[in-house]
């Protein structure tokens, strides 16, 4: 669990909007850099080239 929702857990904010927004934002975060992360891997992996390495 992330630092800012064990903050707002302990200060009873849970009801609040500001709690929505800041963990919808923190999901949607999640999910674009991890398309982000694969999307960098497949191109990493394509343009690899074995026969090549360590010349």
């Amino acid at each position: 669990m992330p630092i800012r929702v064990r903050i707002m857990l302990e200060c009873q904010m849970t009801r609040r909007t500001l709690f929505v927004i800041a963990i919808g934002a923190a999901a949607i975060n999640d999910v674009i850099s991890s398309l982000l992360l694969a999307g960098v891997s497949l191109i990493a992996i394509a343009d690899f080239d074995a026969d090549g390495f360590g010349q």
